[in-house]
């Protein structure tokens, strides 16, 4: 009997028995953007864990020019992912344990594993039929997260369901930071996030400086997305304020948005408490 409900594909992969000291459960994997997370168990917390290592289509091309491009991207892609959140521990972070490097699979990091699947999945088990204060207090977490990240200077820039992990009290971890940028870098990231969640910003100001109002407006999106008012009959009041929040968080002028994660929080939070 499996004990996760994540997407995963079972296949015969050419993985060894251990990486580091990490035993390799089973041979199921879940295939991401920047990699390729596998579960194993770790011998010396006596948990099991998620380890994230390259994607496996460019295994076969070691040897072409293509690969080694492709490979250095990805392989920046998780030093960045590792480097950046090695240090943070929150509830709402997937954390990260672990990083090193192995002779035939190259560089990976080993993750806390979070055995509830995605935020996605719980979309798609659900549709229409997420409770209100469920779907608020899963973006409060999200929002509790990135007000940590951006207190170190990290914005996500890739804030979208199947980044939001859940653990089996449905409480919201982000994961993946692997296309993550520091505050007020320079522009022109446009070939990073997922359409229907990045900010139209980042599609134009090429030379504008990042600010943490993009990771705003994909948490907004989802917002919205999570409470699908076509389905649902709610008291007009609750239902103007939320899409009000909805509107301020979603505005195409970034400088229109909530200032902080910690501003959005606070809002949905009084509207969470006057529900009941």
């Amino acid at each position: 009997m499996n004990d996760h409900r994540f997407h995963y594909n079972s296949i015969n992969s050419r993985l060894p028995e251990y990486i580091s000291t990490y035993k390799i459960t089973d041979t199921q994997i879940n295939l991401g953007s920047q990699g390729r997370v596998i579960k194993a168990f770790d011998q010396i917390s006596k948990k099991f864990v998620a380890i994230k290592i390259l994607p496996d289509e460019y295994e076969s091309y070691e040897q072409s020019i293509l690969s080694s491009l492709m490979n250095d991207v990805y392989e920046n892609d998780i030093k960045i992912e590792s480097f950046r959140t090695f240090h943070i521990y929150h509830a709402n972070i997937v954390q990260i344990i672990d990083v090193g490097n192995d002779t035939h699979l190259g560089p990976f990091f080993v993750m806390e594993w979070v055995d509830g699947g995605s935020l996605r999945d719980l979309i798609s088990r659900s549709p229409h039929e997420l409770e209100i204060d469920l779907a608020i207090n899963i973006v409060n977490n999200i929002l509790e997260g990135l007000e940590v990240a951006h207190s170190y200077g990290i914005i996500h820039f890739d804030i979208k369901p199947e980044n939001i992990l859940l653990d089996e009290n449905n409480i919201a971890k982000i994961s993946d930071f692997g296309s993550s940028v520091e505050i007020d870098s320079a522009g022109g990231f446009i070939d990073r996030g997922t359409i229907g969640y990045i900010a139209p910003e980042r599609l134009i100001q090429k030379d504008e400086f990042l600010t943490i109002s993009s990771d705003i407006f994909s948490v907004g999106v989802i917002l919205s997305e999570l409470l699908d008012f076509k389905n649902r009959i709610l008291n007009n009041d609750i239902a103007n304020r939320l899409q009000e929040i909805i509107n301020i968080s979603t505005n195409k002028d970034p400088n229109s948005r909530y200032i902080s994660a910690k501003e959005m929080q606070e809002e949905l939070e009084i509207v969470l408490n006057d529900i009941y």
